[in-house]
């Protein structure tokens, strides 16, 4: 549904907020991100699918109205069916209403952790300056260690639908930046709050098209991001195979993008551990390949990110129920004459609002 766009605007932020950490003014980073599954629970299953407007227009005429900046067009994919599930077996399709709208707050939480270093200089003076220690910062939080929050109400919009496809517009708001070194990204929230987007999906989940566009002035760091950066080839979701599939229904995306110039590879699995009607619960992990690019003043060599999470969705309402993921990895950046290595956790959630 909505998940190529803000997945992809949680890891721009991500990167944006662990490369401001160190102080370099020009560093690039190489970022290995692991993602884990957070652990069983119950009330995923039973998640609130929120309340859905109906005969909203809203959106779309602001977005008609709005300068388009980015256009990501079809990404290629192979879809591998692993395992059909059991009995009842029917093709997962979306069938949803134009007009219908769900407002989503999406919150990601991440820790950057300095790591000791490993090959001191010879007087052992940069050893002494750097230890990360374990003493309390004034922020509660222990020596070295820096926590952000980055949260954000998602508004997603039907636009139009037809027999084979359907189109998304999604407005961002109520931007809350929180943390240390975050002051930039903070100082771009209200312009990130002109930022919409316009996605055109088929019935089975495949991405079609996506747009970027803007209802006001921009900085061109900004720009730059989203237009460098192929959302559709990094997305947290893949489409639905062909097939009739049951609980427990198992399925591999390789999916394929190109934008200015870069090639973006990812690498989904998806299960489908439950159905109730048009609700689904699905598990999923995926490894993504992101070229180096250029975001603000950092620029970074490459990012793999290894996601796994869970996610509950509606078939015939835009938008998700409920997404969790958790995860760490280490980021190591260089610039400015110093290497630093750091540990990166990340928490991202998805709910309704209301």
């Amino acid at each position: 549904m909505f998940r190529p766009r803000i997945g992809m605007a949680l890891v721009v932020m991500a990167l944006f907020v662990a490369s401001c950490t160190n102080g370099s003014t020009q560093p690039t980073t190489t970022t290995e991100v692991e993602q884990s599954s957070p652990q069983p629970d119950e009330t995923l299953v039973d998640a609130d699918c929120g309340t859905v407007e109906h005969g909203s227009s809203v959106l779309t005429l602001r977005y008609n109205s709005a300068t388009e900046i980015a256009t990501v067009p079809r990404s290629g994919s192979a879809i591998t069916v692993v395992a059909t599930g059991s009995e009842p077996r029917e093709r997962l399709l979306f069938d949803l209403a134009a007009g219908d709208r769900l407002a989503m707050r999406v919150t990601q939480q991440v820790t950057v952790a300095d790591s000791p270093q490993e090959e001191p200089d010879a007087t052992g003076d940069e050893a002494d300056e750097t230890d990360s220690g374990v003493e309390e910062e004034a922020s509660g939080h222990p020596a070295g260690r820096r926590v952000s929050v980055i949260s954000f109400i998602a508004d997603v919009e039907v636009s139009k639908v037809t027999e084979t496809e359907f189109v998304l517009v999604t407005a961002f708001s109520d931007f809350v930046v929180e943390g240390e070194g975050v002051d930039k990204l903070a100082a771009q929230a209200e312009h990130l709050e002109s930022i919409m987007t316009r996605d055109t999906i088929s019935v089975s989940g495949s991405l079609i098209e996506s747009q970027t566009a803007t209802t006001g002035p921009l900085e061109t760091d900004i720009v730059a991001a989203f237009e460098s950066v192929p959302t559709g080839g990094t997305n947290s979701i893949s489409p639905f195979p062909d097939d009739r599939l049951g609980e427990g229904a198992v399925w591999t995306t390789e999916v394929v993008a190109a934008s200015q110039g870069l090639d973006f590879e990812s690498l989904m699995e998806q299960t489908l551990v439950s159905r109730d009607g048009t609700r689904l619960t699905l598990d999923f992990s995926s490894e993504q390949q992101m070229p180096g690019h250029v975001l603000d003043d950092a620029a970074t060599e490459e990012v793999a990110l290894t996601t796994t999470g869970s996610s509950v969705i509606a078939l015939d309402q835009p938008g998700m129920c409920r997404y969790e993921a958790t995860g760490s990895g280490e980021l190591t950046t260089a610039g400015s004459g110093q290497t630093v290595t750091q540990e990166v956790e990340i928490e991202t959630t998805v709910e309704p609002v209301g």
